[in-house]
């Protein structure tokens, strides 16, 4: 591979230097050798202005223009980009082994990205183009959702829609999930009706189980923890999507919980295990005192998110209030030692904040009282 792209080796052989080179092309920011030619882009680059307005063609004769093809891409030990005179762009037709493309760019992947490499042309043709026939795509993209949405007498949601370029037809996936990140209480085109204006969440239990493996008597014993009220859903949604999430089961859930909290934990406890239980919608979270002490009675551990959370918020005040009682203190010592006149403009605004105009004047009170020590010196004359 040339230590230099193609547009900094003919610059170069002009003559043109990295101190001296056409106001089309630019020096990429950072410098990764002995010099700033030395840098991962291969030397030069082209102004986007400037690359923007050039024409590019395909092996099988549609324009392009640079705006939509690949600024640059690392593949088959190639670099395609406008400095090679190799972008590439996403084959319109999903051609994965066409004659006319560069033998390096077929199958990768399957077929599923489908690259195309363009080559610099000086004229361009809509007619010709692949932006025509993008535009015609979409045009017919467009076209087969209104029959879509007229096949199901309008109830259909975009949201819920995936279109298949390949086999060019609309297939409607359902996912109730999208429905508690953008849907709010409203007019719901799949039920042709409005949403329950009764707000609620997605509680279920998430039980966890292992082993001992301490070196005790008690070592090989089951450990089960249980953790009820967990909501699934960052906010309130009508109770109508929550009942569609509930019907989805509890594995989705499971899932997404092991990959983020108990993956990494498993690599060091292979009997690690979780379980998703009572997974229900319900307005505000309820609980089964009869059963909590059931499972405790079963040595089971219990504890509820709720209770956590409030915890949770009642350390943090305390914690709070604790700062804020030490930063009084501060300040108290602080008047008391100097005064409230001696204070600097912005510990003046902070003390008014935080101990009020009443409580300033006691404390200069206190400051203008405190006694004085005085200090009598002898002086020795000197004769």
């Amino acid at each position: 591979m040339s230590k230099y792209n193609q547009l900094t080796e003919q610059l170069l052989s002009e003559g043109y230097t990295d101190t001296d080179y056409p106001d089309y092309v630019r020096l990429p920011g950072g410098c990764y050798g002995k010099g700033p030619l030395e840098n991962l882009y291969g030397g030069f680059e082209y102004q986007p202005g400037y690359i923007n307005k050039i024409p590019f063609r395909t092996g099988c004769g549609l324009f392009v223009k640079a705006e939509n093809c690949i600024s640059s891409m690392s593949y088959a030990g190639v670099e395609w980009c406008y400095e090679n005179n190799n972008p590439v762009i996403r084959c319109p037709f999903w051609k994965n082994t066409c004659e006319k493309n560069d033998r390096r760019l077929w199958n990768q992947e399957k077929g599923i990205l489908n690259f195309c490499v363009c080559h610099r042309d000086g004229r361009y043709s809509y007619e010709e183009s692949i932006e025509k026939v993008r535009d015609k795509q979409d045009w017919e993209k467009k076209k087969l959702y209104e029959q879509c949405y007229k096949k199901r007498d309008g109830k259909i949601c975009r949201s819920h829609m995936r279109y298949d370029e390949k086999k060019k037809q609309w297939n409607f996936l359902y996912d109730p999930m999208v429905c508690t990140k953008m849907c709010n209480i409203g007019f719901c085109a799949l039920r042709n009706k409005n949403l329950d204006s009764k707000r609620g969440n997605v509680f279920y239990d998430l039980k966890v189980m292992t082993v001992r493996k301490d070196d005790t008597f008690f070592r090989g014993e089951p450990m089960v923890s249980i953790e009820k009220g967990r909501r699934l859903l960052e906010k309130p949604v009508s109770m109508d999507i929550c009942r569609e999430v509930v019907k989805m089961g509890t594995e989705h859930i499971r899932k997404n919980i092991w990959l983020n909290r108990f993956s990494y934990l498993h690599l060091y406890d292979r009997d690690l295990k979780i379980e998703i239980l009572n997974l229900r919608a319900e307005s505000r979270e309820s609980r089964d005192l009869e059963q909590d002490l059931e499972d405790i009675r079963n040595g089971i551990t219990v504890v509820h998110q709720s209770d956590q959370i409030q915890a949770a918020k009642k350390r943090k005040c305390e914690k709070r209030q604790e700062r804020k009682e030490k930063r009084i203190e501060r300040m108290e010592k602080q008047l008391r030692r100097c005064g409230y006149k001696n204070l600097p403009a912005g510990e003046k605004y902070s003390a008014n904040k935080i101990l009020g105009k009443e409580r300033i004047a006691e404390l200069e009170a206190e400051y203008r009282n405190r006694p004085v020590q005085l200090e009598l010196f002898n002086k020795t004359l000197a004769t």
